[in-house]
């Protein structure tokens, strides 16, 4: 019976974590975007251009990191 429960909670156990890759890799994805929509928003042009830049490329740094490191475990 112990043995049956073990099984079912590494079955569990592999889905979750392939569950939470997926959503790792699209939340880089996410982030890498927004980085690029960021910059070229519309609304945001009367913001200081090294500002703009400056939080562009930290969401897009933010989200290759969030990718790689998805794809690195």
């Amino acid at each position: 019976m112990s043995q049956e429960l073990d099984e079912i909670r590494e079955d569990r156990n592999d889905k979750v974590a392939g569950i939470f890759k997926y959503f790792s890799l699209v939340m880089g994805v996410f982030y890498v975007a927004m980085g690029i929509i960021f910059y070229y928003f519309p609304l945001l042009e009367n913001m200081d251009s090294w500002a703009k830049i400056g939080v562009s490329s930290l969401l897009f740094l933010y989200g290759i990191f969030r990718f790689w490191r998805a794809l690195k475990s």
